[in-house]
């Protein structure tokens, strides 16, 4: 312990040169001895120097050890004169807060004077010096209250004029607690009674430091805090206290995973036809193609789940609006709704006149929550695919990216139970799994207008039950969705002036 007080440079020895390792630890040690020789004078020669903080330390053990009975009345007068009766206590009484310590880089000079604080504190609070008063100079307090200070003298004891509270080793120290807590054997113990100092109000919030902000301490949480402080200390309301501060910790909040349950409750898209509302997002950057692209520009449809990947060399506003509007909207047809996230490309002005002029909606995705895009669900799954397909060849990924579109729009989709390229056609488009089959009987017949007829009518037949199945499909799949996400979300009511 005294080495901990300095600056040593630990060196390995190895097993075989370390033979009496365990010559130290196996040695016999006389608790009495030293207890007795800690406890001398500390003006003799032989006593280690009251500076020396493995001293400090030690002493401290063996001083708490020896606190006298609660039976054994000391008259001690604390009134006027109790700074100066205390400054020349014996070294049986002597605090191990009594000098500045710096171990182990933490600095105990804060708490030099705290047990003597609270015990001049004790003397200091209204509610405690009735009960002081009639335990340790048996002065009766008055009629009111006198019949309730004689049940807490039944629980408490003056020792070395401070108040301490008398539990049953069986029972919980915590005033305002039913749990169970097991109680340390450094505790002072007397007959099966445990004796927890008692805080003043002045005093609690400077327990509540120590016991959770102090590094030794390390910003445990309420549980292991209140265990601290209930195993030696006492005070009424002492769990409440304990919780609303740990509560209010600045630290904990900054730096601790928050257990709380996210603001803000799902809301789901609701789409009822093909290409009323689509998605736009850019991915990337990604490794430079020959061709020169480095981003991909995604587009997706909620109803049908189709998707539209193209490559892109640059992510200018210009060069977004002409593909969206020449790939996208000239092709499928023009959108009531887009959403997209909060890139400079879909905030410019270009995007936004494109939008303006042709009666669409454009909706953003807040700053933080990108997820409500239903792009970034596609993204997801286009990285690994990008890079299993190109993973020879890094620099051609640019040219997987039909195959993979193709991939995305005849698979069927988790929400939907149907391919996008049936909810689309009306029809399963051929696969090269189809080669493997014989070809249709009908490929060398030429069509006649009842062909046509019957087709338009099986094509009919097909897509208007797909869409009302589809709906209501993503009416399950939503509240499915909904309840799974609400089960870790809360729902926010905002007012004016709220902090958000």
């Amino acid at each position: 312990m005294q080495i901990a007080a300095y600056d040593v440079d630990i060196q390995h020895r190895p097993g075989a040169d370390n033979a009496n390792c365990d010559a130290l630890s196996r040695a016999p040690v006389d608790d009495s001895s030293i207890s007795n020789n800690l406890l001398s004078s500390p003006d003799s020669s032989s006593s280690p120097s009251f500076r020396d903080p493995a001293y400090l330390l030690v002493l401290d053990y063996f001083s708490h050890a020896s606190l006298p009975p609660p039976q054994l009345s000391i008259p001690i007068s604390l009134h006027n004169n109790f700074t100066t009766s205390f400054s020349t206590a014996s070294p049986h009484s002597f605090s191990p807060f009594s000098s500045s310590i710096s171990l182990a880089n933490i600095n105990f000079g804060d708490n030099i004077q705290l047990y003597d604080d609270i015990r001049t504190a004790q003397w200091q609070d209204p509610k405690l010096i009735p009960l002081l008063n009639y335990l340790q100079n048996q002065q009766l307090p008055d009629d009111t209250i006198l019949q309730k200070i004689r049940q807490l003298a039944s629980f408490h004891r003056v020792i070395d004029g401070a108040l301490y509270r008398v539990f049953r080793s069986s029972s919980s120290s915590v005033d305002d607690s039913s749990s169970s807590i097991t109680f340390s054997d450094h505790i002072p113990s007397i007959d099966h009674q445990q004796f927890r100092l008692v805080i003043p109000k002045s005093k609690i919030h400077e327990l509540l430091s120590l016991a959770h902000d102090h590094p030794t301490s390390a910003h445990l949480g309420r549980r292991k805090t209140l265990f601290r402080l209930s195993t030696r200390f006492s005070w009424t309301h002492m769990r409440r206290d304990v919780e609303a501060y740990v509560r209010s910790c600045k630290l904990c909040q900054q730096y601790k995973a928050s257990n709380k349950k996210s603001g803000g409750l799902m809301r789901p898209i609701v789409v009822n036809e093909p290409w009323n509302t689509l998605g736009i997002d850019i991915t990337g950057p990604l490794p430079k193609t020959r061709r020169g692209n480095i981003y991909i520009l995604v587009v997706i449809d909620y109803f049908t789940k189709w998707v539209e990947l193209f490559p892109l060399a640059n992510t200018k506003a210009n060069t977004i609006a002409q593909i969206f509007l020449d790939e996208v909207m000239c092709r499928f047809g023009f959108p009531v709704r887009i959403i997209s996230d909060n890139g400079v490309q879909f905030l410019s002005n270009i995007f936004n006149n494109v939008c303006h002029t042709l009666g669409i909606k454009h909706q953003r995705t807040p700053l933080y929550h990108p997820q409500s895009n239903l792009c970034e669900r596609v993204n997801r799954t286009l990285k690994p695919l990008l890079a299993a397909l190109a993973h020879n060849d890094s620099k051609s990924w640019d040219t997987k990216l039909a195959q993979i579109a193709f991939a995305l729009r005849t698979a069927p989709s988790d929400s939907t139970e149907q391919s996008p390229a049936f909810l689309m056609f009306g029809r399963h488009p051929r696969h090269p799994l189809d080669l493997c089959l014989p070809a249709p009987r009908s490929l060398d017949q030429h069509p006649t207008e009842n062909d046509l007829s019957d087709y338009r009518k099986r094509l009919l037949a097909n897509l208007l039950p797909a869409y009302v199945t589809t709906r209501e499909i993503l009416d399950i799949s939503h509240e499915k969705q909904a309840r799974q996400y609400n089960r870790h979300h809360r729902p926010v009511q905002f007012e004016p002036d709220d902090l958000v």
